[in-house]
């Protein structure tokens, strides 16, 4: 378990703050700003996430040696929880999301939170994404990272 996880607190990242998100699927594909991933925050990241390839122009903090890349991505919102996955030259990485829009004083924003296996790992399993401070299960080994973007 990622004891980070834990210790984050609403004011350290107000994207995240608890509250109630809109039932609606929201689409991934688009850019969003990457602000924490597993140990890092305060950084912004761009992520572009398109209908067959995603890319991130910088390095996004402890996700692929913190090197600019794109690789193949497939995302299947069909399914509970809605999966990714993304290759990077020869490795996959199987993941899960959950995209809401925010209510209140967020109304204008959508989170994304992002678990993605080490790769060849399977699809992480045990998480649920309906709370606002999820823990990865003990011994999970993967990347775990969140963005946010306006709503448009």
């Amino acid at each position: 378990m990622h004891s980070w996880w834990r210790e984050v607190s609403c004011e350290q990242v107000p994207s995240l703050k608890k509250k109630e998100a809109e039932k609606a699927s929201i689409d991934i594909k688009g850019t969003w700003t990457i602000i924490f991933c597993q140990n890092a925050f305060g950084f912004d990241a761009p992520l572009v996430i398109g209908e067959k390839e995603a890319s991130w122009p910088k390095g996004i903090v402890n996700l692929f040696d913190e090197k600019p890349g794109k690789g193949s991505v497939k995302i299947d919102a069909t399914k509970n929880p809605p999966t990714i996955d993304l290759k990077v030259g020869d490795k996959v990485y199987k993941g899960i999301y959950r995209a809401q829009r925010l209510t209140d004083e967020f109304k204008d924003q959508e989170d994304l939170l992002i678990i993605l296996s080490e790769a060849g790992g399977d699809y992480p399993k045990g998480i649920d994404l309906k709370k606002p401070f999820e823990t990865t299960p003990k011994g999970f080994k993967g990347f775990l990272f969140g963005g946010k973007r306006k709503v448009k």
